[in-house]
């Protein structure tokens, strides 16, 4: 289930859809507000070619709280090839030209903010992470920027292993994972909006935020601790409470198909599984999808 919050400074509203209208959604509440593109066209935003790159450069000498820039570049229209991956994923993207401003926030709380050079909305888009998080979010702020959005993302604080869900990072570290909890995403997103705002004159007209899963998390975390981060936030099937979530979850399924090898599901009969659930359970939600 996906659950959608619209806020008006703080938390005023929250529904709960079906996935089959969670694309409509995520389109509605990126495109609310339309007298958001009027007031973008009527304020200059950062021009394309030498303006545009000159004022990039100058964020590198923005003075954020607590806060380092560390790159502030102009990356021209075309393909964008991103440090990172999530698993399984695309790091290669085709891209309009923006202003790529990298930073890191005390203690190690890294991000990445893009900003168009052209046709912003003036809306901002927080994105969240997946899984134990540990690197920037490219796919999701692809997206957001091709829609026109400057948008953040954060690796909440710390980098991932080569192991899935690796999260010795966090062993004696309670201040990495209070930023991994919760901190991380609302220090970009504050430091995010100082950037936008620095570099286009001028502060955003709306703020949303879209994550699911972790970023789902995120999400909640970000309705119920900072309800003045984000006008409207698309959660979709939050992965919270984790202490329970991981022991009665991904722990007991890890000891029940590995304990020995009979027990252990080769990939071979992993469409029977999902075909036999998806037959139970698929209408369940009210949508043959």
């Amino acid at each position: 289930m996906t659950t959608a919050f619209l806020s008006s400074g703080r938390l005023t509203s929250r529904w709960r859809f079906p996935p089959g209208v969670i694309a409509l959604l995520a389109a509605t509440l990126l495109t609310l507000a339309a007298p958001a593109a009027a007031a973008a066209e009527k304020t200059p935003a950062a021009a394309s070619g030498v303006d545009g790159a000159a004022r990039c450069a100058t964020l590198s000498d923005l003075d954020l709280p607590a806060t380092k820039i560390t790159a502030a570049a102009l990356v021209p229209a075309g393909t964008f090839n991103a440090p990172t991956a999530a698993p399984g994923g695309a790091n290669t993207f085709e891209l309009p030209a923006f202003c790529r401003v990298e930073a890191t926030s005390e203690p190690a709380v890294n991000f990445e903010v893009w900003l168009p050079i052209e046709g912003w909305t003036g809306r901002f888009n927080g994105v969240g992470n997946g899984g134990m998080a540990g690197s920037i979010s490219y796919a999701s702020m692809a997206y957001a920027l091709n829609r026109g959005s400057a948008t953040v993302s954060t690796d909440t604080g710390h980098t991932t292993s080569d192991v899935p869900f690796d999260a010795s990072w966090a062993s004696g570290r309670p201040d990495l994972i209070e930023d991994f909890g919760h901190r991380a995403l609302h220090l970009a997103t504050v430091q995010g909006k100082a950037i936008t705002a620095a570099y286009y004159g001028r502060r955003h007209d709306f703020a949303y935020y879209t994550g699911c899963s972790k970023g789902g998390q995120q999400g909640l975390m970000e309705a119920q601790r900072y309800p003045d981060d984000y006008d409207g936030l698309l959660v979709g099937n939050p992965a919270n409470d984790w202490t329970r979530f991981y022991a009665g979850a991904h722990l007991w399924y890890s000891l029940a198909t590995l304990a020995e090898p009979e027990s252990y599901l080769p990939p071979a009969k992993l469409p029977a599984l999902g075909a036999a659930v998806n037959a139970a359970c698929d209408e369940l939600d009210g949508v043959a999808d």
